[in-house]
């Protein structure tokens, strides 16, 4: 957004962007000194559609142009799906717009028999890249690191989702929620948590928000058309890109898996607090 102040945020993070070279007598700086190569082959866009396809496909897609971004993979469980999820229920972001797109990061159960024994989980887990061996050069592409996100009952907006992810240039951890918006239109925002290090409102930080889209006639009688499901909307920190692309590679995901969880009914109150009366931490 034209006009926007620098942030302590936007100072702290370096884009993922390849030196500039302005004339072939510069000399080019030492491999240390070089800035982090990206995640993925595109940035997500500010605001993201995220449409059903048949034969349990996904499509990200830019909401302002319609351009297909990502493939995300649907299976439930099953023992003979492929890595990194295995035979867990949940999604693979391919990194590219087709199957044959290398993973680049998946969220599903936590368990191999989630469904059948501990039905009641209030985790998930979220698989990454690994960490950069340093600040500046991404070590691995294999989707290897684990992150979880836990439901919690709350007396006000009945469920919470939190987890944690490294941010900025430094890649300090922060804690994100994800809570129910009375906001019209707006099913979920995801909270940026304050921080002793940082100077926030109590309240935190809003920095995305979820929306659900309403099911047309059109799409139910015509089942093989895609059809929109949600809305992701970046705001603030993670609009501007302030948080990295690590975070935003991980609030996809964290949107994927609440909607999941949506249509197993697993976002409700009543079934969260049965698993935290199971013992679930």
């Amino acid at each position: 957004m034209a006009g926007r102040a620098i942030t302590q945020d936007a100072l702290e993070y370096e884009p993922s962007l390849p030196p500039a070279y302005r004339d072939e007598d510069i000399p080019v700086p030492p491999p240390e000194y070089r800035a982090a190569s990206s995640l993925y082959y595109r940035h997500f866009p500010s605001i993201m559609t995220i449409k059903a396809g048949w034969s349990k496909s996904f499509t990200i897609c830019n909401t302002h142009s319609n351009e297909d971004l990502y493939f995300a993979e649907f299976h439930p469980f099953n023992w003979f799906c492929t890595k990194p999820l295995g035979p867990r229920a949940g999604f693979i972001l391919h990194n590219g717009t087709s199957r044959e797109d290398a993973a680049l990061a998946a969220v599903g159960d936590i368990t191999l028999f989630e469904q059948r024994i501990n039905a009641f989980s209030n985790k998930s887990h979220i698989l990454l890249p690994p960490l950069p061996q340093n600040d500046k050069r991404q070590a691995s592409r294999d989707v290897t690191e684990t992150e979880t996100m836990t439901a919690r009952s709350v007396a006000n907006n009945g469920v919470i989702y939190q987890f944690c992810i490294e941010v900025g240039r430094a890649m300090k951890r922060e804690r994100f929620e994800w809570r129910r918006s009375d906001e019209e239109g707006v099913a979920w925002k995801l909270v940026r948590c304050p921080s002793s290090s940082r100077k926030v409102p109590p309240e935190g930080e809003i920095i995305a928000t979820l929306s659900w889209v309403p099911v047309l006639l059109a799409t139910v009688l015509n089942p093989l058309s895609s059809k929109a499901v949600f809305t992701l909307q970046f705001m603030n920190s993670l609009e501007s890109g302030a948080l990295g692309e690590r975070c935003a590679l991980t609030v996809v995901m964290s949107a994927l898996r609440l909607w999941q969880q949506r249509t197993k009914g697993k976002d409700k109150r009543s079934y969260v607090r049965i698993g935290e009366r199971m013992g679930e931490d």
